[in-house]
């Protein structure tokens, strides 16, 4: 029996390219597989069975088209109308991170987030705030300011959020829905200590709460979150359900290996055949 095709869109030209080649490897031995950018990939997404989206930052350098890329996805079926995703599909230019202000509004354990200066007053007395560019990632354009400094921005299509003071972050990945492995980092973005985590039943109720919330019929996504020191709550940081980087190279063996099986249980479910 021939394998299924599929089609992994990626960007090898970025800094990350090792892990997308990993995954490439492994998929190989249930797929045909076949890779391409995204702004290379209209073709090829008409002539296979999937299309799973891996790492392909920085996406801003192509921001004039990656909305109707996602909305080709989603009307293919290869990737799914998602919650934190639906602006998509309902406006010609969406800015990532407005779900962000949904969570807030709708009383979510996210970090208080607002986009206007004049709802300061919704983010509490605090010395000083984050701000973060909509449409863009890895904490790119990202900064601490102090209230004075913030008040002399002109900020437009930003997010702005209190400077939070945190012990640890944590990433949840879930595939199908269904827990997978976590990890926790002193930060994430400085690119080092990763653990493998073993979330406690409130830590995957936090979780499960935003997965819930997004309402993804099927793929991968992952949920962001710090602890945030003194209290150690949790408060969501970013829900990632577009091609998430899952750190494969910095986890054990034996979790790549769940990890890998469960991507292919996904992908071949849409295509109602199992060769695992």
């Amino acid at each position: 029996m021939s394998k299924p095709s599929l089609l992994l869109l990626t960007n090898l030209y970025n800094e990350s390219l090792e892990e997308d080649i990993y995954l490439s490897q492994k998929l190989r031995k249930y797929f045909n597989v076949s890779l391409a950018h995204p702004l290379d990939s209209e073709k090829l997404e008409k002539k296979v069975d999937a299309v799973i989206v891996r790492n392909i930052w920085p996406t801003f350098e192509y921001k004039a088209q990656k909305t109707n890329i996602i909305r080709r996805l989603i009307k293919r079926g290869h990737i799914p109308a998602t919650s934190a995703e639906k602006g998509y599909l309902a406006q010609s230019r969406y800015l990532e991170k407005d779900y962000l202000l949904d969570l807030f509004t709708q009383g979510y354990p996210v970090i208080p987030s607002i986009d206007r200066l004049s709802e300061l007053t919704k983010l509490g007395d605090v010395s000083a705030y984050y701000i973060k560019p909509k449409n863009k990632c890895d904490g790119i354009g990202a900064k601490k300011l102090s209230r004075p400094q913030l008040l002399r921005q002109r900020l437009k299509n930003y997010i702005i959020q209190p400077y939070i003071s945190f012990e640890y972050e944590i990433c949840f990945y879930f595939i199908d829905n269904k827990f997978v492995y976590a990890f926790s980092t002193p930060n994430r973005l400085e690119g080092k200590n990763y653990k493998l985590y073993r979330p406690s039943k409130r830590d995957l109720n936090f979780a499960l709460k935003f997965v819930r919330w997004n309402k993804m019929p099927f793929g991968l996504q992952r949920v962001d979150a710090v602890r945030v020191k003194n209290s150690g709550e949790l408060l969501l940081t970013e829900l990632e359900d577009f091609g998430p980087y899952l750190y494969l190279l910095e986890m054990p063996e034996h979790v790549r290996s769940k990890i890998i099986k469960a991507l292919v249980k996904s992908i071949v479910s849409q295509n109602e055949s199992d060769p695992v």
